[in-house]
């Protein structure tokens, strides 16, 4: 039996008409325009990041630098972008340069310590009696 041979089944309850056929052997729209979906690759997009800071000036939108968090550490951005807001397309009118960028370890523990010790200290060479 093929789908063209198929009982059509028409069922309506006043507002909707239902009909129920054969299953499609045509291929469906969508797939016939690919384009229509085709994700163009972005290029010069800035990084993921936190607290740029951001204008609009003229149908453009300008990031300025932020902060990026890996792990522990954190990388002040110090590049600078621009956003056609028309057109949809970035341009790096300031480049970011991840290699000038030092970590130096600390170690927090020991500066939490000189701190609690540091407000005992105050308090007792105040002057001030509390009898």
């Amino acid at each position: 039996m093929s789908a063209v041979d198929k009982p059509v089944t028409t069922t309506t309850d006043g507002i909707f008409t239902v009909t129920v056929g054969g299953p499609s052997t045509s291929t469906p729209f969508v797939s016939k325009i690919p384009s229509l979906f085709a994700k163009p690759k972005p290029t010069n997009v800035p990084s993921p990041r936190m607290n740029p800071g951001m204008c609009v000036c003229k149908g453009t939108l300008y990031i300025f630098g932020g902060i990026f968090e890996e792990d522990d550490k954190q990388f002040t951005y110090n590049d600078f972008y621009a956003l056609d807001l028309h057109k949809l397309e970035w341009k790096v009118l300031i480049p970011n340069s991840l290699k000038a960028h030092e970590w130096e370890d600390s170690d927090s523990s020991s500066s939490d310590e000189e701190c609690s010790g540091s407000d005992e200290d105050i308090s007792s060479s105040s002057g001030m009696d509390t009898d």
